[in-house]
């Protein structure tokens, strides 16, 4: 089984950076949208930027 934190960021490209350097590795997948690190073989760390969350709550959140 594999697990996925996703961290809803800022800024995109800063945290990738920030992370990278932290982990000391760099990310499996870094596109517009997200960023994932491998961090073991059952934890990835997603990077989204905010308003990617919105875009995937807004339908669900309407009242």
């Amino acid at each position: 089984m594999q697990y996925q934190i996703i961290l809803y960021v800022a800024n995109q490209q800063k945290s990738r950076d920030f992370y990278a350097d932290v982990f000391n590795m760099q990310p499996v997948l870094d596109v517009p949208g997200m960023t994932e690190f491998l961090l073991n073989s059952n934890l990835k760390l997603g990077l989204m930027p905010e308003e990617g969350i919105t875009k995937i709550l807004t339908p669900k959140c309407l009242i």
